[in-house]
């Protein structure tokens, strides 16, 4: 049945449920045991989930089958973000974090804290519901790591890109505000201020071409954006309205936003250099890399700017490598990173994502002071 926006599982759910192939003979053998009954193996399934779902259904039942079938942790996509460390010192990052669990009712979650050193993990468990999703998918119980360190004289938070993470790190920082009476500067990846679509694009083109140790082999996967211009709107309309008056045509208002290419050596394509004359630019990557030697792995990797219209909300992820095969080949299965070549591997694209936004930005003032002498 349904009520407002909440869900309860009803008989037809209990029965669809018991049918998908994720339910193993097993599980039903298990469902039907917990009420005292033993099954035949010649009894087909729908039978079964059809009996079934006639019994009365409690709290466990559902439990067991959402395990089955519900949402699990997925592998989100890493942001970073920096804080000098001038007026607060580490310990008042600690007291924030450690009075953290106490305000995080409203997000239905808990936290952990792990200190070593000079790096604090807040481990989080949370819960993500979303009513629109079938009965059994909608409740996603998750954990997440928010990782606090000091590198080169600056808080270095680590986390990943997901919403419900990004404001319980909101409050986390609030709250070291509210204990020490500052106000934190935070720094992250972007060039908000940096509009030109050429300079955007290359900020992907030096990302891939920078990671320290490893050699860009190929770009796979291109997304392009290109903004709606008001400015050029207006402009068109004007023209538009006076091509009408003389020659009756009219203005269809066709304005393609984003568009994506996947292959091989995309960049280098005709295609995505016709359309870079157009405005577009690239907001997201797929690439590949390897290191020096000649039986190499290679290594894939994704990032982006969420919100490419201001060119903020940078995000990646190391995706896994291709293991090398002798005679130079290599699988065509990917085999997942281990955590710790996932943090160092993560490293080396926050460097390259730094680096290649101060070149962007010195080019720019370079140009600035050209243009004045």
């Amino acid at each position: 049945m349904k009520s407002g926006n909440i869900y309860s599982v009803n008989d037809k759910g209990i029965s669809d449920a018991i049918n998908q192939s994720k339910v193993t003979k097993a599980d039903v053998n298990d469902l039907f045991y917990s009420r005292g009954i033993i099954v035949s193996a010649e009894t087909n399934r729908k039978s079964l989930a059809d009996y079934f779902s006639m019994f009365i259904h409690d709290y466990y039942d559902y439990q067991k089958l959402a395990q089955i079938l519900g949402t699990h942790n997925r592998r989100d996509k890493s942001t970073v973000s920096y804080i000098a460390m001038d007026e607060i010192t580490f310990e008042d990052v600690e007291t924030a974090a450690n009075e953290l669990n106490e305000k995080l009712g409203d997000f239905d979650a808990t936290s952990h804290i792990n200190r070593r050193g000079d790096t604090i993990e807040i481990v989080l468990n949370y819960r993500v519901v979303n009513f629109n999703k079938s009965e059994f998918r909608q409740v996603d119980d998750r954990e997440a790591a928010i990782t606090l360190s000091i590198e080169n004289e600056k808080l270095c938070i680590r986390s990943p890109h997901e919403e419900t993470v990004k404001n319980i790190e909101k409050i986390l920082l609030s709250t070291v505000e509210e204990n020490t009476d500052k106000k934190l500067v935070i720094e992250r990846i972007n060039l908000e201020g940096v509009s030109d679509p050429i300079k955007r694009t290359e900020f992907f083109e030096k990302l891939v071409n920078g990671l320290e140790g490893l050699d860009h082999y190929d770009v796979t996967d291109v997304f392009i954006y290109h903004p709606k211009n008001l400015d050029d709107n207006k402009d068109n309309d004007e023209d538009n309205s006076s091509s009408e008056e003389s020659e009756g045509t009219v203005d269809l208002g066709v304005h393609i936003t984003k568009a994506s290419l996947k292959g091989e050596k995309v960049l280098q394509s005709e295609e995505l250099s016709g359309l870079y004359e157009k405005g577009f630019y690239i907001w997201k990557i797929v690439w590949h890399s390897k290191s020096d030697s000649y039986d190499s792995d290679i290594y894939e990797f994704e990032a982006q700017f969420s919100n490419p219209d201001s060119f903020t909300d940078f995000s990646y992820l190391p995706r896994g490598f291709y293991r090398y095969k002798e005679g130079g080949a290599h699988n065509v299965s990917k085999t997942g990173f281990s955590k710790q070549q996932e943090k160092e591997l993560g490293k080396k694209i926050e460097i390259s994502a730094l680096n290649a936004v101060d070149s962007i930005l010195d080019s720019l003032r370079d140009g600035e002071d050209d243009e004045e002498s």
